[in-house]
């Protein structure tokens, strides 16, 4: 399995996914397909894909979190998290959400900061693809 952003063209075949994924039908209706489409990050959507096709997907928006007084920071707001009925309990949301997009490469991208030193170290070896989460002391 391969976790990935996803290309161009896979918009409308990750939006379906989501569809799936949530109990809603093999196709997004119509107007959910278009309004998806108007708010989706390419950028900042993922897929996990199995070599047979994209069997999860999960996103993030750019937010700004207002700041008591005054001013923001970014903000990554998850969404649209969800895996195929078909590939359930066989690791692809740990593959989609850290396994295959680890906390340092997230970093490096510039889509997430460390605001505690070591935080990202911990975070991508709790999340390792050989060990059940668990991390002792917290992030």
């Amino acid at each position: 399995m391969e976790a990935r952003l996803i290309e161009r063209d896979e918009l409308q075949a990750t939006i379906d996914l989501t569809a799936v994924a949530f109990g809603a039908g093999p196709r997004a209706p119509e107007d959910y397909r278009k309004q998806s489409a108007l708010n989706c990050e390419p950028d900042r959507t993922f897929v996990v894909d199995d070599g047979d096709g994209l069997v999860g997907t999960a996103a993030t928006f750019s937010l700004a979190l207002a700041l008591p007084g005054g001013g923001s920071v970014p903000l990554a707001w998850v969404t649209g998290v969800g895996v195929s009925p078909t590939h359930r309990r066989r690791g692809v949301l740990r593959a989609l959400l850290l396994g295959g997009v680890s906390w340092a490469v997230l970093r490096r991208a510039g889509l997430i900061d460390e605001r505690t030193p070591g935080a990202i170290g911990r975070a991508g070896a709790m999340f390792r693809p050989d060990r059940a989460p668990y991390c002792s002391t917290g992030f």
